[in-house]
């Protein structure tokens, strides 16, 4: 037996199974086993140990006695779910948060683009102003502790009111205080001068761009005001520029059943485009209603069936990145809402946990800091569905909060397909391993 990679040092808290005198055993649920030519792989999700060994090995005493021991297996009657929810309060109690490192900021709320389904209809359109963008620097300057940070551009349209951005980036600089950055946008304002600073300096990292379909479609659903020529040209034209500057570019294509086959034909054309560039992931999602709970158009399961034929073509875009999940981390939090680390800063200067909601009253402001404990506190509340959930070999990883409007159990497509994005991880690891083994 060899270990491909160690268990986290804190599921080491639990120590070695304690012996017991039922001869009953079952694997635990969030163990998850593949074979690998003569090899067997085996991963266990909540100690997030990987162990490799050979079919020879499989009934030896001294192999049955390390799975025993280290939590590969357990009695019939163990209860999985308790355990699971044990590591995940002391990995939650270990974290250190003292001060803010990821911060959301809103530049403005208004948008070049007119899309019917934007979640923000009725927000009123503030923008930040240039004095709110000085404050909003000092404000990060204190409550970093002089750590590196991480800001992420959104709105509306941030590039909306690009102008703030150049501002807080700046002072930042000023200051000495180490950053990175990421966006949501639409990109249809980027040209050249813009993603040369964009990568000089706001450090930008990574961007989201969302694409509802081909040429015709993509026009008419992001009805762009003030728009020259094709919208669509334009912003896949700056997805290219993106990509060759080095910036990371996620590309989420919005789903309903209207667009679903067009969307599948804009894979083609964005395999077809962007073959030779390196930094770009493709992924689907349909789209919700305002608050979340249902599909915007079509049945929930016609929007589902649909969304599984779409992602099975973006799955084999981008079989070459898979990185969805962490094999030697413990999952603690859900978002920035539950994250003591994170912070979501108004184009008002307000302070708030979610971007998404904005309905709910902020809990402090760039000058005053957080200052209500219990709405702080009321997002870290989490909630686990069914029995179902707990049985699932990703439920260590699994964290929903009861205060988020997108909680919902997931399909069971969705459960084979992200256990699948696991397996090949798992994999990639030990064929990692293996290539170590042989220098």
């Amino acid at each position: 037996m060899k270990t491909v990679l160690q268990a986290n040092p804190i599921s080491l808290a639990l120590g070695k199974q304690p012996r017991k005198d039922d001869n009953l055993l079952r694997p635990l649920f969030y163990c998850m086993e593949q074979t690998v030519g003569d090899n067997v792989i085996l991963y266990n999700n909540l100690t997030k140990e990987l162990i490799a060994f050979d079919k020879a090995e499989r009934n030896s005493s001294e192999l049955s006695d390390y799975l025993y021991d280290n939590w590969f297996v357990v009695p019939t009657e163990h209860n999985d779910k308790e355990l699971a929810l044990e590591i995940r309060s002391l990995a939650t109690a270990m974290r250190s948060t003292e001060h803010i490192t990821s911060y959301t900021i809103v530049t403005t709320m208004d948008c070049n683009a007119r899309c019917f389904y934007c979640y923000e209809h009725g927000c009123e359109k503030v923008s930040m102003s240039n004095q709110t963008a000085l404050d909003t620097a000092e404000f990060i300057r204190e409550s970093c502790g002089g750590e590196e940070v991480l800001l992420r551009w959104f709105g509306g349209e941030p590039l909306f009111n690009s102008e703030v951005i150049d501002i807080i980036t700046f002072e930042l600089t000023k200051a000495g205080i180490s950053f990175s950055s990421t966006m949501t946008s639409n990109s249809y304002l980027f040209d050249d001068w813009m993603v040369d600073s964009a990568v000089k300096n706001w450090h930008l990292k990574k961007i989201q761009i969302t694409l509802d379909g081909t040429e015709e479609i993509y026009n008419k659903r992001k009805a762009y005001i003030n728009n020259v020529g094709s919208a669509f040209v334009r912003v896949t034209d700056n997805i290219e520029k993106l990509l060759k500057a080095g910036v990371e570019v996620n590309i989420r294509l919005n789903m309903d059943c209207d667009n679903v086959d067009d969307l599948i034909k804009l894979c083609d054309f964005l395999a077809a485009r962007y073959n030779d560039c390196k930094g770009l992931n493709i992924y689907a999602s349909y789209i919700t209603s305002k608050d979340g709970t249902k599909p915007l158009r079509g049945s929930r399961s016609e929007v589902l069936s649909s969304l599984m034929r779409l992602r099975e073509r973006t799955d084999s875009l981008c079989s070459r990145k898979i990185n969805r999940y962490s094999l030697s981390g413990i999952e603690t939090i859900h978002c920035m809402a539950d994250n003591d680390a994170a912070i979501v800063i108004s184009p008002t200067g307000d302070l708030r946990k979610c971007q998404h909601n904005y309905q709910e009253k902020p809990i402090g402001t760039i000058y005053t800091g957080v200052q209500d404990l219990e709405a702080v506190y009321k997002w870290k509340e989490q909630v686990v569905h069914d029995v179902d959930c707990c049985c699932c070999p990703l439920f260590p990883d699994c964290i929903h909060l009861k205060n988020c409007i997108f909680t919902r159990k997931c399909k069971p497509f969705e459960r084979e397909r992200n256990i699948n994005v696991m397996k090949k991880q798992i994999q990639q690891s030990y064929e990692k391993y293996l290539e170590t083994e042989r220098f």
